[in-house]
């Protein structure tokens, strides 16, 4: 994620005691095959949808909402490094802040105060503007906060297009990606 370090705002310590917790998604630590992963949430009522490539997609209900899930995994090993979540679309911008703003609420009670926060537009845009909404499509509207967790990390952020998106990220599972992405990048040259 690109910021402008003179928006960045860094909040205090967590509260909540985070060294602890493992990043997982409903109970389920992010790693492991993705089929292994996508069959415990299919136990869980979610539906798979789509398999490519890298990414298996499901839908179903997390937080009263219709969401898609995509669960990551690796190219090579293909072992589930991050699971991303993304919310219903919205059209309004105070209402898409607004659930952005419980989102980021849900996850402060739970892990506590996050450790980065990014809240800014970018010239020529600002808040309240009217053009907020276009803002955010030209990705001159920053939104995201970040949770660390003991190994890994928690982002939510409003993403291009109007959707809240809460990913689960794996910091051990991230590093073989980036490895096996820079390996299959060597074997094409």
């Amino acid at each position: 994620m690109s910021t402008d370090s003179s928006n960045r705002a860094n909040s205090s310590a967590a509260s909540t005691d985070t060294s602890k917790r493992e990043v997982a998604f409903l109970g389920l630590p992010i790693g492991g095959s993705a089929d292994a992963f996508a069959a415990k949430l299919e136990n869980k009522g979610f539906h798979k949808v789509e398999i490519k490539e890298n990414i298996t997609e499901l839908k179903g209900m997390f937080l009263d909402n219709m969401c898609e899930i995509w669960i990551i995994c690796t190219p090579i090993t293909k072992v589930v490094w991050k699971v991303a979540v993304t919310f219903p679309e919205q059209t309004s911008w105070y209402s898409l802040k607004a659930s952005f703003q419980e989102r980021c609420g849900n996850l402060t009670a739970k892990y506590g105060q996050p450790h980065d926060t990014y809240e800014f537009f970018s010239e020529p845009y600002q808040e309240g503007d009217g053009y907020e909404m276009q803002a955010l499509e030209n990705e001159k509207c920053i939104y995201a906060y970040d949770w660390n967790i003991k190994n890994g990390t928690i982002s939510c952020e409003i993403a291009k297009g109007g959707y809240i998106r809460i990913a689960y990220e794996n910091d051990a599972n991230a590093a073989i990606d980036d490895k096996e992405k820079a390996q299959k990048a060597q074997e094409q040259l």
